[in-house]
């Protein structure tokens, strides 16, 4: 459960494997996406990257430290993006833009996990779900998220066996059987049900906020 995770003392060699496991996820999607952004942001974004990675390979304390920092000051840079912003609106989408906002958290999230900093480190992916919630279930623990990110991701497995799209989402979600009803309207009652889940993630993002 989240409370389990959050109560948790996040030493660097127990999260070595989800943090390198999440590089992965990140990075591939970062690159992926550059070309949505003016130059300086996909730089700000990737020197993010950069910095948060190497702290976590690097012994020596001090370099560490001001890596993490570094990523830190440029990841909350990321979060306060406008997404109406006139640079970003010309050259890219509104949930586009959410999607480096959303690595904003990300970093930060690392950030405070790797300074124990249980608490701080939980609010980032409630302030990232609150906004992002699709996402956020990509980005953090399925654990912080409960019975919502069970559900998510039954009714994804049950949409991607439908229309044989096995990287359609990124996820697991079978709460609904459409299993009896004709396959012309399985999916659309999927979509139905994954898109009003995520709306009450982000809610329950929002309340979660407003108990800390």
């Amino acid at each position: 459960m989240a409370e389990d995770i959050a109560t948790t003392s996040y030493e660097t060699k127990e999260l070595s494997k989800f943090i390198r496991g999440e590089f992965v996820w990140v990075r591939d999607r970062l690159y992926s996406i550059s070309e949505w952004f003016a130059d300086e942001i996909r730089r700000e974004a990737l020197s993010a990257f950069s910095c948060i990675f190497d702290a976590i390979h690097i012994d020596d304390e001090k370099l560490k430290s001001d890596l993490l920092l570094e990523g830190y000051r440029i990841s909350t840079k990321l979060i306060n993006l406008n997404p109406s912003s006139k640079i970003l609106s010309e050259s890219a989408s509104e949930k586009e833009v959410g999607y480096m906002i959303s690595w904003g958290y990300w970093g930060r999230f690392i950030f405070f996990l790797l300074n124990n900093q249980c608490s701080f480190a939980e609010k980032q992916i409630y302030l990232c779900a609150s906004k992002y919630p699709l996402v956020a279930i990509n980005l953090f623990p399925g654990a912080f998220f409960g019975e919502h990110f069970i559900i998510l991701d039954q009714v994804t497995k049950e949409i991607q066996k439908r229309i044989s799209l096995p990287d359609a989402v990124n996820l697991n979600i079978s709460v609904l059987d459409c299993s009896a009803l004709p396959s012309n309207i399985q999916v659309p009652l999927l979509e139905i049900q994954f898109e009003e889940e995520l709306e009450r993630l982000a809610n329950f993002a929002t309340r979660k906020l407003q108990e800390k």
